[in-house]
């Protein structure tokens, strides 16, 4: 039979199809230098220099011309969309504006008396995002019902995200700029005048899902809501935040987040509900692009849905017109899918894992099968998947949980199989709300209980680029070698393991940080090579009575800047911890940090127990840490530093800020003097007692408050450093002109947290030598 001219043509367009992609490295090297290349000239970081580095070595390893120019092309590519797209934020105006925005439903965010959205501003590049105060239980209801698009009227004024403030801190900037997201705005006054009506179908979808987010709130249960919006919608809401630390001790925290495991489970059962319907392929499948499009914006936008729908798209229809596809360039064709469509998410930590992860899965899945198959096989893929995600997860959370690929292994199944059906269940018989709860609540006790059970759990702190990169190459040899025997494969990465967990006691540098808590004091001294940790203070906020409708929930102020500082340094047990005095600017996060961490020895003044607060505090750890109340003239040694405690003399009443505790110490061949809250008559009675006190470097006493830091104090001790602990725009004006002008008079340099983030100083455990002060953040005047 003569075939016709349609079918003939077809025939010759696969075939020239297959004979160019089947070569993977046809596909994958102009995409992986392409999107390096992206993030090189987009970051440049030395890590994306090291990945840009490394795929140009193996492009030229190749040896094969059209690979090596396909590569070079991606390279000039990528310079062009960078000029093209990328985004650089002009200066934040300065004055206060009025003008007219539109809140997006899907992007409103309450948090008690806080309502947070996203959206255009005229005149600006990008998108801003927006922080109101709301000012009654009225005005809030109105917000949290909105679920179509609003015209508002909005002044407010501009600024830029903050960078990390902290070593190794959450960088808000970056993080939003990967969601497009320039300025923040803190808007005064909020109105809205109008319901902004669309017929985009983008627009309709985000609506859709902002109704159904509130039909989820209002028809089910706490813990229906949970895994309904978390696991199905994308959306991390208050009740995913309460529960975020037992997905954390399991291990599984990827799962709710990057995974994109879902995407497959509804896209197959869309398919054969479809496949069993009279309708024509053709139209079954215009239908599955329709219904799949519908999905990423129900299921939240991310990158990990994104690439998931990718992969489905590319993987389905490899099938269906055997298009000769491998594994390895459909990975690549998806990661070019959402590069193009979401440049700047590409580079964000869920975005590495998820194609770090699924990569190294297409060569885990064949050389695997021939060791095992069945459950063995799942079993083996969980463990790979866990080590080779080790690096990683030091590099990035300082931390690595060693049996999370039995959860992982256990949980999935009953994730895909039980959670996500009983979560279709759920949004049809809304009239069983109360059965769904039950089974939803069972499940998630399970999840606690594993949670509690030992694991081990290891802090690895961060491991630099150098070790990054060089336990990426020993993954890449174990990989390799996988297909030839598992022995050799099983050594390299217990090697990369072993590396890895050892780091912190080979780091020859220690630290001494004075941590930007915002306002208050926290300073972290850590001797070299991973030796004593001596902490002095944590840190607070005073917290103030609440109605209702106003409480959120409440995070201590060290879950985001001293706790993740610590885990970064694989820290997990402190030596002492000193506390100066009662006020919670100083210990108000006491009892987070204790639940955090190992404390060996509790320092503090004699008589200091007898302020109630502080008692209600350490009262319940009294038979797991050793209390130790000291005086002036008290000396106590950790490690190989000795402090001395020069003040105070006795505690009157339950402690006030001249009864703070003041400490005096050698670091390396300078003197540090750390004063507490120390005011004029406490820094008076010092200089009595100790005429000759020589300082290097001084920790300002009450965050620069005017009641301290004299002229006669600082005439005699004559310090060279002066460290200022205060918050940003803080409400009491800390530090005071005449504390800056007292300093100034004698020629003491100054360094604010407020201004400069943490301060801190690196102690050489060969040398000895302390280098300092260095800072993050350039002085944001």
């Amino acid at each position: 039979m003569k075939k016709s001219a349609d079918e003939l043509l077809k025939e010759r367009y696969y075939a020239y199809f297959r004979q160019t992609h089947t070569l993977r490295q046809y596909v994958v090297f102009p995409v992986m230098t392409l999107v390096v290349s992206f993030g090189m000239w987009r970051e440049r970081s030395w890590l994306m220099v090291s990945l840009f580095l490394i795929v140009i070595t193996r492009v030229m390893m190749t040896r094969q011309k059209q690979v090596i120019v396909s590569c070079l092309v991606s390279v000039i590519v990528s310079a062009c969309f960078f000029m093209a797209f990328a985004r650089t934020p002009r200066p934040a105006p300065s004055a206060e504006r009025t003008f007219t925005t539109v809140i997006q439903p899907q992007t409103i965010v309450i948090k008690g008396d806080y309502f947070q959205f996203t959206g255009v501003t005229p005149g600006q590049s990008g998108k801003s995002r927006y922080r109101y105060k709301l000012t009654s239980e009225a005005e809030k209801n109105v917000y949290q019902q909105l679920a179509r698009q609003a015209s508002v009227k909005v002044t407010g004024k501009f600024s830029l995200p903050k960078t990390a403030r902290n070593l190794n801190g959450f960088d808000n900037r970056r993080y939003l700029s990967e969601q497009g997201i320039d300025y923040l705005v803190d808007v005064k006054s909020l109105e809205i005048f109008g319901v902004k009506a669309s017929f985009s179908p983008l627009v309709k979808l985000r609506e859709w899902k902002s109704w159904l987010l509130h039909y989820v709130n209002r028809t089910f249960g706490y813990y229906t809501r949970l895994y309904v919006k978390s696991l199905l919608l994308g959306d991390k809401g208050e009740e995913f935040a309460n529960e975020r630390e037992s997905f954390e001790k399991l291990g599984i925290l990827y799962l709710f987040s990057i995974s994109g495991m879902h995407v497959t489970f509804f896209a197959s059962l869309w398919h054969k509900l479809l496949r069993r319907t009279p309708l024509a392929l053709e139209w079954i499948e215009w239908l599955e692009y329709g219904y799949l499009f519908a999905l990423y914006f129900l299921f939240g936008e991310g990158i990990a849905v994104l690439r998931a729908l990718l992969a489905y798209v590319l993987l389905t229809r490899n099938r269906r017109y055997r298009l000769g596809f491998s594994s390895l360039d459909t990975w690549a064709l998806s990661l070019l899918g959402c590069f193009l469509l979401k440049s700047e998410a590409i580079f964000s930590i869920g975005s590495c894992y998820s194609f770090f992860l699924t990569f190294c899965l297409i060569y885990l899945r064949p050389s695997l099968a021939r060791y095992a198959s069945g459950w063995r096989y799942n079993f083996l893929i969980s463990v790979g998947l866990s080590l080779l995600a080790f690096p990683l997860n030091s590099y990035f959370f300082y931390e690595n949980r060693l049996l999370a690929f039995v959860f992982s292994f256990v949980l999935l199944p009953l994730i895909c199989r039980v959670l996500l059906p009983l979560i279709c269940f759920s949004l049809v018989t809304p009239f069983l709300a109360q059965l769904v709860e039950m089974l939803f609540k069972g499940c998630h006790f399970l999840f606690v209980l594993l949670g509690e059970l030992p694991i081990a759990h290891v802090i690895t702190g961060k491991i630099p680029l150098i070790g990054l990169m060089a336990m990426l190459v020993l993954l890449g040899w174990s990989l390799i070698k996988l297909e030839s025997s598992w022995r050799q494969s099983l050594i390299g990465v217990c090697l990369m393991a072993s590396l890895t967990c050892s780091y912190k006691y080979l780091n020859y540098q220690g630290l001494v940080a004075f941590v930007d808590v915002g306002q208050g004091d926290c300073l972290v001294i850590q001797e070299p090579f991973h030796g004593t940790v001596t902490i002095v203070d944590v840190g607070g906020r005073m917290l103030y009575e609440k109605e209702a409708w106003q409480q959120s929930l409440n995070v201590p102020g060290v879950t985001y800047t001293l706790l993740p500082f610590l885990k970064s340094l694989g820290i997990t047990r402190v030596d002492a911890l000193a506390c100066t005095h009662a006020d919670a600017d100083h210990v108000g996060d006491l009892v987070a940090v204790l639940d955090s961490v190992t404390v060996e020895r509790l320092v503090f003044p004699t008589g200091l127990e007898q302020n109630e607060s502080f008692a209600r505090k350490i009262q319940p750890y009294a038979k797991q840490i050793a209390f130790q109340q000291v005086l002036a003239g008290t000396k106590f040694k950790l490690g190989d530093l000795v402090f001395d405690v020069l003040s105070p003399t006795k505690v009157e009443d339950d402690g006030g800020n001249n009864d703070s505790l003041v400490l005096s110490t050698q670091i390396g061949q300078a003197n540090f003097l750390l004063t507490g809250d120390m005011e004029e008559a406490g820094e008076l009675s010092l200089l009595k007692r100790y005429p000759n006190l020589s300082i290097d470097v001084l920790k300002v006493g009450h965050h620069g408050s005017k009641t301290s830091t004299t002229d006669a104090f600082i005439a005699q001790i004559q310090p060279k450093l002066a460290i200022i602990s205060c918050g940003e725009n803080n409400r009491f004006g800390h530090p005071r002109p005449e504390v800056l002008e007292t300093l100034a008079k004698y020629q003491v340099n100054v360094c604010r947290t407020d201004l400069k983030g943490m301060i801190y100083f690196e102690w050489s455990g060969l040398t000895g030598k302390i280098k300092g002060p260095l800072t993050l953040v350039a002085d944001s005047r």
